[in-house]
């Protein structure tokens, strides 16, 4: 049976640099937000039981309440996305060369090394816990790079830059 489980995930604007978002707790967060104009979503989760379990071990061992415990998990494993979305303009502003090139994107070769063998592992079931959190960091490398890919051809596409695809 899941867990349902409620939790709050902030963001703090750029302008309050000397609150670290890492070391916030939920109460923390609410006095925060009245001083600082802090800006939060709350969300419903439903967890498998064992993932709850997990957090709430890890959240007893840690002395830290399991709401901060699955923020910060979650904020971690969107890192690789978040650190690499802020700095991307929109497909649409490329110039024609920056579209062709995002058009032909690839992973690097080490990343895609990497993820064929840790996606192997995960197959044999031999994948560890580190193993496991590098496999989601670098799905979201490759999954962020593929969205890219097909924006930019489909940019290309409508610049006339390249032919459509055939199905």
């Amino acid at each position: 049976m899941a867990v349902p489980f409620r939790m709050e995930h902030s963001e703090l604007p750029p302008l309050l640099p000397s609150v670290e978002k890492r070391s916030l707790s939920s109460a923390t967060i609410k006095k925060t937000f009245t001083q600082n104009i802090l800006m939060s979503t709350q969300v419903t989760l439903t967890l498998p039981d064992e993932v709850y379990r997990r957090a709430e071990r890890l959240a007893q061992l840690s002395s830290r309440d399991v709401a901060d415990v699955l923020a910060d998990t979650i904020e971690l494993s969107l890192s690789p996305l978040g650190l690499q979305s802020e700095a991307i303009k929109p497909v649409s502003a490329l110039s024609d060369d920056e579209v062709m090139a995002l058009a032909q994107l690839q992973m690097e070769p080490e990343q895609d090394q990497s993820l064929s063998r840790l996606l192997d592992r995960q197959q044999a079931g031999t994948l560890t816990e580190t193993q496991r959190s590098e496999l989601l960091a670098l799905m979201q490398v490759y999954e962020e790079g593929l969205l890219q890919k097909a924006q930019a051809m489909s940019e290309a596409v409508r610049r006339g830059l390249m032919e459509p695809l055939e199905a």
